[in-house]
């Protein structure tokens, strides 16, 4: 292999690597924006338990007085 093939196959895998990184890249951008969707749908769903558990809570200490 002479120099010119070896700085072709360089230049090859360096253009696969740049590819890779620039997709990993996307799919973590992607998964940050799916986790956060969850996390604002999860922060919903705990906010609703809370005030089930204060109503429950009045109901249980009007029912002992």
């Amino acid at each position: 292999m002479n120099s010119d093939e070896r700085i072709d196959a360089l230049t090859e895998r360096t253009e696969a690597l740049t590819q890779s990184v620039e997709l990993l890249s996307r799919m973590h951008q992607d998964n940050e924006i799916r986790f956060q969707g969850y996390f604002d749908r999860l922060t919903r769903v705990m906010e609703s338990l809370a005030i089930v558990v204060q109503d429950h809570d009045a109901r249980i200490k009007g029912l002992e007085n």
